[in-house]
């Protein structure tokens, strides 16, 4: 994986403002500079703290935070490339509905996610087969479910057909998902937009999606991700 920098920036040793540390704890670093990167993970102050592979600065330092808007993560993480999720697991029984971590009420498969939607409760657990296992999860289902609302929307309300949304630990694993998937959040969903190839639904969202998460795209699904930093990459297939 690459990081990119999208714009003039500075690295710093520390969560800090530039005016508040000395001049061996930052590096301005300037637009279109790439660095190898070992991981990345959100700080505070709408900060992102990157490992890279090779140390820069002063101090020969490898750990550095830097704005997460003024870069983009470029590349695909090793062994992520999961294999496509066409065929539906069996559906599991729910005559009377079932309960989701942290509200009262029950929910039913065929139910749409959002009131009025168009993605449903089965789409997001395959058929209920995978169900959330924490608030936390189902807020970044519905947040993820009002993205695919507008994605719809951008697309001429044409149809989409979710390959996979929220996974288990064990549901990744099988199909070749990355350790650290947001699929395993529920902050996820890989899609096919009738009509429209993956490779294009993915030009077309970037500059829409912006910094807001991940987009990537394979041969037949495109994925999206509510991670809070641009990446981009491709799927070998």
């Amino acid at each position: 994986m690459k990081l990119t920098t999208i714009s003039d920036t500075i690295f710093k040793l520390r969560v800090k403002p530039s005016r508040e540390l000395s001049t061996s704890e930052k590096l301005l670093v300037s637009k279109d500079s790439e660095f190898d990167v070992v991981s990345i993970e959100a700080a505070p102050e709408q900060c992102l703290k990157v490992t890279l592979r090779s140390p820069i600065g002063l101090q020969s330092e490898r750990v550095w935070y830097v704005l997460r808007d003024h870069v983009a993560l470029l590349g695909n993480e090793p062994n992520n490339n999961p294999s496509e999720e066409d065929d539906p697991e069996l559906p599991q029984d729910y005559p009377n509905g079932f309960a989701v971590p942290g509200y009262p009420y029950r929910f039913y498969l065929p139910d749409p996610v959002l009131q009025g939607g168009t993605f449903t409760w089965a789409e997001v657990t395959k058929n209920g087969q995978r169900m959330p296992t924490s608030k936390a999860v189902v807020d970044n289902i519905l947040q993820m479910a009002d993205t695919m609302q507008d994605i719809r929307e951008l697309f001429g309300d044409r149809p989409i057909k979710v390959m996979s949304w929220y996974r288990s630990p064990r549901a990744n694993k099988q199909v070749g998902g990355s350790a650290r998937s947001f699929h395993l959040t529920g902050g996820a969903v890989d899609f096919c937009v009738s009509g429209v190839t993956p490779a294009e639904v993915q030009q077309r969202l970037g500059p829409w999606w912006g910094a807001q998460g991940g987009l990537a795209s394979g041969s037949s699904f495109t994925h999206i991700d509510n991670r809070g930093y641009r990446a981009r990459w491709h799927y070998s297939r």
